[in-house]
């Protein structure tokens, strides 16, 4: 089972962020009992630091066109806030080449930049995430 789950780390890292999340190759004997369509992606985990900071507008307008275009470039497959109040605030799947190149493209983002988020970076496999639709409103 170590093995599956090491190969499943390694295929993960091999995402292209213009293309489809590769596909994940499963085992016969694991096949049988996961879904089919199974790709690779990056899941990071958008945290408050050790020192909060809030978000001004102009910073969470920022942060809110740079989701916007990276979703619209296909780059975020799936993105939106955890409401609960905790560490975690943030969370976003992305199609990325490599763990680095997913903490790069998050880093980017302005409220990253600005500290009021740390980011934690995990490879992760979804069923194909490729029919989602986010929709935007037209931009103003």
């Amino acid at each position: 089972m170590r093995k599956i789950i090491f190969g499943l780390a390694v295929l993960a890292t091999t995402a292209s962020p213009l293309a489809a999340a590769p596909k994940v190759e499963m085992p016969p004997e694991i096949a049988a009992h996961v879904p089919s369509d199974l790709r690779s992606y990056f899941l990071v985990f958008m945290v408050t630091p050790a020192v909060p900071k809030p978000m001004s507008p102009e910073i969470f307008e920022k942060h809110q066109a740079y989701i916007r275009d990276q979703t619209e470039k296909k780059i975020y497959q799936m993105v939106g806030p955890v409401t609960d109040g905790g560490r975690i605030r943030g969370i976003t799947i992305l199609a990325a080449a490599s763990a680095d190149e997913a903490r790069a493209i998050v880093a980017d983002d302005p409220a990253v930049k600005a500290g009021i988020f740390d980011i934690e970076v995990h490879s992760a496999v979804f069923p194909n995430l490729d029919s989602l639709k986010i929709s935007y409103p037209p931009k103003p």
